[in-house]
C-alpha cells in the first residue's frame, strides 16, 4: 500500500510541471515516510506542512493531488490497515489495538474502522474466527 502511494506521488509530480520541483517531490515523500513509520503518533496537518516547508493550504492541496487522499484519510487508512493486522491477534483487546495505532478514542476508532472496512472491529474478528 505504501509503495502504491509513493508511486502515485512520483507519477503525479512528473506529470504536473507547475509542481514538478524536486523540493516538492521530496517534501511530500519525506512526510509520507514519516507517517508510515510514526502512524501511531499524532502528527497534525500544520506540523506535517512545516516538515515539508510549505504552507498548510499548499501542502494540503499538494498532498491530496500526490496521494489521491486527504492528509487525514491517508493517516486513517494506514492506521486501519495496521489495526486489521493487530486484530488478528486474539489476545489483544480492541481498545488496545485502537491505542496502539494512534486513536485516542475507541468510539472514533470504531467509526473510522467501519467507514473504511465496512464492518466494526468486533465483526471483523468474528469473520476471521477470532
Amino acid at each position: 500500500m505504501r509503495r502504491h502511494f509513493h508511486g502515485l506521488i512520483d507519477a503525479w509530480i512528473e506529470l504536473s510541471p507547475q509542481y514538478g520541483s524536486q523540493h516538492v517531490k521530496m517534501a511530500i515523500r519525506r512526510v509520507c515516510e514519516h507517517i508510515d513509520k510514526h502512524y501511531a503518533h499524532n502528527l497534525s496537518l500544520p506540523e506535517a506542512a512545516e516538515m515539508a516547508h510549505l504552507s498548510v493550504s499548499h501542502f494540503s492541496s499538494l498532498f491530496k493531488k500526490s496521494t489521491g487522499l486527504t492528509y487525514l484519510n491517508y493517516v486513517n487508512q494506514l492506521r486501519i490497515q495496521k489495526a486489521k493486522e493487530l486484530l488478528l491477534v486474539p489476545e489483544t483487546k480492541i481498545y488496545e489495538v485502537a491505542d496502539q495505532v494512534g486513536f485516542v478514542s475507541l468510539p472514533y476508532f470504531n467509526r473510522v474502522f467501519k467507514q473504511l472496512v465496512g464492518t466494526t472491529p468486533l465483526e471483523f474478528r468474528k469473520r476471521h474466527r477470532i
